[in-house]
C-alpha cells in the first residue's frame, strides 16, 4: 500500500497532468477551435470528476478510521437496498426483482467502480447512485426540452 503523503502527492501530480498535458497540446499542435475546445471540456470534465472522488474517498477514509472500523478489520457485508431487512432482500428476489447491493467504504475502491462513475452523467462521486428499476421517460423529455429552451 501507499502511504497517505506519498498518495495526496500522487494524486496532486495526476491531477496538474490532466490540466497542463491537453494545454500544452492545443499550444503546440494548434486544431481548430471546435476541437481545442472540446478537448479542453472533456479535460476539465475528467480533472473535476478524479477531485471529487479523490475528496470523497479521503472523507470517507477518515471517517472510516475514526471509527474504529480498521483496528477490529472486520468487513461489513453489502446492505440490500429496500425495506432494509433480510426479509426483505428475499422477498425482492422471490418477486423476480433483481436486489440492489450498497457499497460500503473499502469496498468501492476498485476500477470497477472508478470507470462506472467515470461514465456517469455527473461531476459528484458518491458511494451509491440513486437508481430507478426503469427509464422515467417523461422525466427524460421534460429535462432535454428544459436544456433546448435554455
Amino acid at each position: 500500500w501507499v502511504s497517505e503523503p506519498v498518495g495526496r502527492a500522487m494524486h496532486v501530480v495526476n491531477c496538474a497532468a490532466i490540466l497542463v498535458f491537453p494545454a500544452t497540446v492545443v499550444l503546440s499542435v494548434e486544431p481548430g477551435p471546435a476541437g481545442a475546445a472540446y478537448a479542453l471540456f472533456v479535460y476539465t470534465c475528467v480533472f473535476l470528476k478524479n477531485v471529487s472522488y479523490i475528496a470523497t474517498n479521503h472523507w470517507l477514509r477518515y471517517q472510516y478510521k475514526s471509527s474504529g472500523q480498521r483496528k477490529g478489520n472486520v468487513r461489513r457485508s453489502p446492505k440490500s437496498v429496500g425495506d432494509g431487512d433480510a426479509d426483505g432482500a428475499a422477498q425482492n428476489l422471490a418477486n423476480g426483482k433483481p436486489e440492489t447491493q450498497l457499497v460500503a467504504y473499502p469496498d468501492n475502491m476498485n476500477l470497477k467502480d472508478l470507470y462506472s462513475f467515470m461514465l456517469f452523467p455527473t461531476l459528484c462521486y458518491e458511494l451509491n447512485f440513486p437508481r430507478t428499476p426503469r427509464i422515467r421517460k417523461r422525466f427524460l423529455l421534460k429535462r432535454l426540452a428544459e436544456s433546448f429552451m435554455l
